[in-house]
């Protein structure tokens, strides 16, 4: 039989030992949390934003992860984000920072 709802492997999981390491990295949220390697990771954490225990951090990491991944399309439009490659990757010295 032949399923319509086939849908590839796609979700990342990773254990405790690499989200520590992805946050250490800038990957991933402090506590190894919305950890973002690649476009599906993104798409995983636009999708569960919402069940962050502080909304505005969790996206304003995933808005830092989409620019790094160069993936800014992917942000939902009502985000107002801005397309430019160094929006944000400024510190409030002027500083430039990793993002």
């Amino acid at each position: 039989m032949i399923q319509d709802n086939f849908q590839p492997m796609a979700k990342r999981d990773y254990n405790t030992q690499e989200r520590q390491t992805m946050a250490e990295m800038g990957q991933a949220m402090p506590d190894g949390s919305f950890p973002i390697k690649t476009r599906m990771d993104l798409s995983n954490a636009i999708q569960s934003v919402g069940r962050a225990s502080d909304y505005e951090k969790a996206k304003r990491h995933i808005i830092r992860r989409a620019r790094a991944l160069n993936m800014v399309d992917m942000l939902p439009q009502d985000w107002n984000v801005s397309k430019s490659l160094w929006a944000g990757s400024l510190s409030t010295n002027g500083v430039f920072r990793k993002i």
